[in-house]
């Protein structure tokens, strides 16, 4: 649809309203994306610090 194209006001309020739709969509996807990546991050991070801190058995491959 061409930008200059004059509609009437029900069909205007439903292009604007699709288009906030869409930029909201688009916004919170990417802010999901964003918080996920910092999540695993996060998490990634924690695993590798309680890796270190865990005490080495040397039993804990014998199996009885």
């Amino acid at each position: 649809m061409p930008f200059n194209v004059k509609l009437d006001a029900p069909k205007r309020m439903g292009v604007v309203f699709a288009g906030v739709l869409l930029v909201a969509g688009v916004t919170l996807y990417i802010a999901k994306r964003n918080i996920a990546g910092k999540r695993r991050q996060d998490l990634d991070e924690y695993r590798a610090s309680s890796l270190q801190n865990v005490p080495v058995s040397h039993n804990a491959t014998k199996r009885d």
